[in-house]
């Protein structure tokens, strides 16, 4: 019996309509795990139901941006999307500041599982006053 491919999909967290059937896009496989893991990423704690799911990186925002301070973000991300987000790995992961935007590049790429090819993410955290 041949083995079926597993298919990861969530509804589109901006909540855009189909174009035709006008009902909420679905995202699939390598979209969803994306979102998925900016969401996570992106999650303080006690802002979902489970308080121990978090990645605390606001936290770290307005402290300087030190190696220590890129290595403790770099913990905290790789922590939490290894407990909470198991459909991917994370292959590479990358911080620096944006000094003249006031902001943090996260550039990181994982590979899904049962999937072939490895994807990229930017993602920015911006320091707001």
């Amino acid at each position: 019996m041949p083995k079926l491919k597993t298919i990861y999909s969530d509804f589109d967290i901006k909540f855009t309509p189909h174009p035709v059937t006008g009902a909420i896009k679905v995202l699939k496989d390598n979209d969803a795990i994306t979102q998925a893991l900016k969401i996570l990423i992106l999650t303080d704690q006690y802002e979902r139901f489970n308080p121990d799911i978090y990645t605390n990186v606001r936290a770290t925002l307005f402290e300087n941006f030190t190696p220590v301070t890129a290595a403790i973000l770099e913990q905290y991300i790789r922590t939490a999307t290894g407990n909470y987000e198991k459909r991917a790995n994370i292959i590479d992961l990358k911080l620096y500041q944006e000094d003249d935007n006031n902001r943090i590049a996260i550039n990181f790429t994982y590979m899904g599982i049962n999937q072939y090819s490895n994807v990229s993410v930017k993602l920015f955290l911006n320091k707001i006053r």
